[in-house]
Parts: C-alpha cells; sequence; structure tokens
C-alpha cells in the first residue's frame, strides 16, 4: 500500500520548504511534570474529568478505567468524578478545554482537533490526510519522540499529559450515496471537525464543509441541513448516527488519537506519589481504549450494517484516488503551520515504526 510519506512529490516539496524555510515550529521543551506548583504533601482530592462523547463510548470506557486504578491506587485519597458529553460546558469543546487550562475542571480526554482549533495549530500534524497506515503504527509513533514533543506543546499550554487514547480512523457518512471516489463528494454538505484542515481537505474534494458543535450534528442531519459528517466509528455508532445516515465509507482517511490532560497547576498541587498513579492509571485507560477501538474497527461495520447502513469497506473505496487529490497540496500547505521540522520527523518516525 502506498502512503504518503513515501510519494515522491510529497518528499521532495517538504524537502523544497525545509530548504527555504529552514524548519519552524518549536520543539516544546518537555517539562519533568511537576506542574506549575511544587508537589505538595498526599491528601484528599476530588477531581472532576469531562470528555465529550456519550457515556457509551469508548472514552466513557477509558476513564473507567482511570477512575478505577486512580481510587483504587491511592485507596480512596484520590475520587474522579466522570462528566460525559461535554455536560459541564454545555457541549461546547472550547469551553471545555477553557475551563481546564482555568482550573474549573481538572481534566478532560481530548483530541488534537480540538487542540489545534484552540490551543496550538500544531497539532493538526495528528490530523493529516492519509498519514497513518494502521493502529499499530500510528501507537510506535505516539509513544515515542513525536508524542513527547506534542507533549511539550500541551505543556506550554498550560496542561500535563496523562496519557493517549485514540478515538480511531475518522469515516464518512452521508444520507446521498455511497462514497467511493473523490468526484462522489461533489456537492454534498458535511459537517466537519472545525479545523481549516479538515475544512480545506473537503473543499478541495468538492464538498462543502460545514461547522458545528458536535452535539448539535445528529439534529441538523435529522433536519436534512446536512447531508453527512465524519467521524470513527466509534463516535458514530455511540451517537445513534446510523439512524439518521444510510451509507457509511471507510476511507480512514485522518487518524484521530486522544490525551487525557490535567490542568497543569492541579496536577502540581498533588504529591508525586499521587502524580505517578495519575499517569500510570491514564495510560492504563488509554490502552484499553486502543484495545476497544480496534476491536470495534472490526465488529461495528456489521454492526452498522444490521441496523441499516450501507456500508462500503475500505477494499471498494478508491483511497488512492483520494491521496492523489489531496495528499501533494494539504501537506505543503501545512508543513509551515505544523513545522517542517516537526513534519520531517513525523514522516521518519512512521517510516521507522513500519519498517520495524
Amino acid at each position: 500500500m502506498r502512503t504518503p510519506w513515501r510519494t515522491p512529490i510529497v518528499l521532495s516539496s517538504v524537502a523544497l520548504l525545509i530548504a527555504s524555510c529552514g524548519g519552524s515550529g518549536g520543539s516544546g521543551d518537555s517539562a519533568d511534570g511537576g506542574g506549575g506548583n511544587a508537589a505538595q504533601d498526599c491528601t484528599e482530592k476530588t477531581l472532576r474529568l469531562s470528555f465529550i462523547a456519550s457515556d457509551t463510548s469508548t472514552w466513557a470506557r477509558a476513564s473507567e478505567e482511570f477512575k478505577d486504578r486512580a481510587e483504587s491506587e491511592t485507596d480512596g485519597r484520590i475520587t474522579v468524578e466522570l462528566y460525559s458529553g461535554g455536560q459541564l460546558a454545555s457541549g461546547n469543546q472550547q469551553a471545555e478545554l477553557q475551563q481546564v487550562q482555568q482550573g474549573v475542571i481538572d481534566a478532560l480526554w481530548v483530541s488534537p482537533i480540538i487542540l489545534a482549533l484552540y490551543a496550538d495549530p500544531r497539532f493538526d500534524i495528528y490530523s493529516l490526510p492519509f498519514l497513518f497506515p494502521d493502529h499499530e503504527v500510528a501507537n510506535e509513533v505516539i509513544d515515542g519522540e513525536v508524542g513527547e514533543l506534542t507533549e511539550g506543546w500541551l505543556r506550554e499550554a498550560g496542561f500535563e499529559p496523562l496519557g493517549w487514547g485514540v478515538n480511531g480512523f475518522r469515516q464518512v457518512t452521508n444520507s446521498e450515496r455511497s462514497i467511493t471516489k473523490p468526484e462522489d463528494m461533489e456537492g454534498l454538505r458535511f459537517r466537519v471537525a472545525g479545523t481549516d484542515l479538515y475544512k480545506t481537505i473537503f473543499s478541495e474534494l468538492g464538498a462543502e464543509p460545514v461547522t458545528m458543535s458536535f452535539g448539535e450534528v445528529f439534529t441538523a442531519l435529522q433536519q436534512g441541513a446536512i447531508d453527512g459528517q465524519e467521524n470513527p466509528l466509534s463516535i458514530i455508532y455511540s451517537s445513534s448516527l446510523q439512524d439518521v445516515q444510510d451509507y457509511v465509507s471507510l476511507w480512514n482517511y485522518s487518524y484521530d488519537p486522544l490525551v487525557l490532560a490535567m490542568n497543569q497547576d492541579a496536577f502540581g498541587g498533588l504529591c508525586a506519589e499521587d502524580q505517578e498513579v495519575l499517569k500510570a492509571a491514564a495510560q492504563a485507560g488509554g490502552d484499553l481504549q486502543r484495545e476497544l477501538t480496534i476491536e470495534e474497527d472490526e465488529s461495528l461495520p456489521g454492526q452498522l450494517e444490521a441496523e441499516g447502513m450501507e456500508v462500503t469497506a475500505t477494499e471498494d473505496v478508491d483511497v488512492e484516488a483520494f491521496r492523489d487529490l489531496i495528499v501533494e497540496p494539504i501537506y505543503t500547505r501545512w508543513g509551515p503551520i505544523v513545522g517542517e521540522d516537526n513534519l520531517q520527523m513525523m514522516l521518519d518516525a512512521i517510516e521507522q515504526a513500519e519498517g520495524s
């Protein structure tokens, strides 16, 4: 399978940009994990953890695992309250992120898509089209130097990264027709996650991208205000989008990891022992979510089909045609945004992981 980092035209474009610009974007110094304040004595704490997905999603399962381990390993000294659907921020992901920065909410599971929108545009580096070939390669890259790099960006924005999970490969649904080639996108109105990256991708494909809060998507689809949307299978199913959409095409166009991020000052106010407990609990939750997402990639297409959707398998989508149309212009345009040196690090890490 041809992948974007091995496409000569992309690599030559990246090389030209590196040569002309000398690289851009900071590398993000990695802090020692102590947060904004010196660590305190171990005391009782109640932490509020928010996530935008439903209480039946993999986000919820990961959060429950985090809660169980954090409370068990501290003998109840730390308690974790879970809030699904972004309810503490009325479903507004910008407000949710800002409330964690302000310390109103202690922690949240968040996608780089939201971080790129409201914290640092360099986080678009994870969302570039057709970047990762599979979960295994993506996880290896995120658990390595690239993940450490981007954790530094989180600390710059006032967050302490606790652990990584995954939302999944993003797929496309609509109510008009099966999507198998770029021409099928033309004229359709799709709700996309709000970054300029996704809006540009869908515009390049001839679709009309629309942005709105995810909490509004079901009603907009139901009323015909939009024709379709893009999201991982787990979100499509747990949000019951199969009730208002007829077609889903599995094109794996963008990978969506998640990070459990905590307010830096709140993390710094914990004793060192509890800090380590939270990091271990977050990684356990993220690992569980990764396992569940891989399982759902296999099971959910059949489940969605059983509930009335027409599912177009990846092998029936002309992925190569989509790649040829959008990879070069998008990577060339977003190189300066994510940082040419950072992009090259990402491409090298993917190639190394794929060969290991």
